[in-house]
């Protein structure tokens, strides 16, 4: 579940770490929709961060089912606190050694956001996941020159503006 909230919505793992479970009763969008807007707080204060209405019947049922009790969606099961970055990224790194795949860090779910929705969506994908330039999102995805091509194209320079 918290793999799929971090690549679907391109969030910082610190903001789901953090996020509360008061967070899932104040969503934003029609719940039952396409997408809803979570409110998260991390880095970049509160923000919403989109993801699939599928995400968010995942993050109930977890809620109905999980051995412990918690104000945080993601704890540590013994104390209940929020699980630190540090300590998701220790236990993803655990997964993926026992399913067999190749290790990742949650930052690359962050990395596999972006490719995505600039694959749909463009340069404009710094304010999906609020980068404040264009310059940082660019070293997660570097823009290929048929990309620039095609977008000069759109604008009607064909290697000259006269």
């Amino acid at each position: 579940m918290g793999l799929l909230f971090l690549y679907e919505s391109g969030a910082r793992v610190g903001e789901l770490c953090g996020l509360g479970v008061a967070a899932l009763g104040r969503v934003e969008g029609v719940d039952g929709g396409a997408a809803v807007a979570v409110m998260v707080y991390g880095k970049s204060g509160v923000r919403r961060r989109w993801v699939g209405s599928k995400w968010l019947q995942l993050a109930r049922l977890w809620l109905s089912v999980r051995p412990c009790a918690s104000d945080y969606l993601i704890c540590e099961l013994a104390s209940g606190r929020p699980l630190s970055s540090h300590g998701f990224g220790l236990v993803l790194a655990r997964l993926c050694g026992r399913v067999g795949v190749a290790r990742f860090g949650p930052h690359a779910l962050r990395h596999a956001a972006v490719r995505r929705v600039r694959a749909v969506g463009g340069v404009e994908v710094p304010l999906f996941i609020d980068h404040s330039a264009v310059s940082s999102t660019l070293n997660y995805s570097p823009v290929e020159d048929a990309e620039l091509a095609e977008v000069s194209a759109a604008t009607g320079w064909r290697g000259g503006w006269f």
